[in-house]
């Protein structure tokens, strides 16, 4: 076989499924985000309760864990030669 340099991808599985996750896991959090911050924005006028302030940011930090979590499924899925 030939020698890999390193970090040099090597094999990726196919990963359509873990492509598609993402985007929907960038759509969500990018929802969140929009949601929570214009929430948080406002929290102190009153106009809203804080139940509902902690519930888009529960939901701001939950979307950002799952991102998080697809993006380290995505790059999981390749494999790179570990040395020269």
């Amino acid at each position: 076989g030939k020698y890999g340099k390193k970090r040099q991808k090597l094999a990726e599985f196919d990963n359509q499924i873990l492509d598609g996750n993402l985007a929907e896991m960038e759509a969500d959090y990018e929802l969140a985000k929009d949601e929570f911050l214009r929430v948080e924005k406002i929290k102190d006028s009153q106009a809203i309760s804080r139940s509902f302030y902690m519930e888009k940011k529960v939901r701001y930090k939950a979307a950002k864990a799952k991102l998080d979590n697809a993006k380290t499924n995505v790059n999981r899925s390749i494999i790179h030669a570990p040395f020269d």
